[in-house]
């Protein structure tokens, strides 16, 4: 579905399949506000999820005050990725980008979890509202904490509904 551009909307930039899973079962949360977000179409890698962001997206972000970003990619091992590519992001849109991903694969982190990555993803959802939770504290996801603290602060109140 469509996100409605006239209200606060995030659109989601999942780097393979695998992330775009997680994305759909955060997205099923029954608490998500309608039209308000809308997961795109896999980038097919993440250096071409970042392209994506870069090409298309910083101009809705510069024609859309009410648009947000989240990029989700496979860091393959390397910690460094997301914050090297959130310090190219243009600094008047860096509160309206967000990147976060899994340490190596989701693959590895469904394994680990011994569930779907759209059970996942939902879990993800309901720590939104419950942090008594622990699937950010994962090996997997623990590198985001900086990340999740922006989206959880920014986001909550675009796609949540109170």
């Amino acid at each position: 579905m469509a996100v409605n551009k006239y209200i606060p909307h995030l659109f989601v930039i999942p780097e393979d399949d695998a992330n775009r899973q997680m994305a759909i079962g955060f997205e099923k949360d029954d608490r998500i506000r309608a039209r308000s977000l809308q997961i795109v179409a896999p980038a097919g890698g993440w250096s071409k999820a970042l392209e994506k962001l870069k090409g298309e997206y910083y101009r809705v972000l510069e024609s859309n005050p009410n648009s947000h970003v989240l990029v989700i990619i496979d860091c393959d091992q390397d910690s460094q990725r997301i914050p090297c590519a959130l310090a190219k992001v243009p600094g008047h849109l860096q509160n309206r980008v967000f990147i976060i991903g899994t340490l190596s694969e989701p693959e590895e982190l469904r394994k680990s979890l011994n569930g779907t990555l759209e059970m996942i993803g939902e879990s993800v959802a309901q720590e939104c509202y419950d942090p008594n939770q622990l699937i950010w504290k994962h090996d997997q996801l623990q590198h985001n904490s900086t990340e999740v603290i922006r989206l959880k602060s920014v986001l909550f109140p675009v796609v949540f509904d109170a």
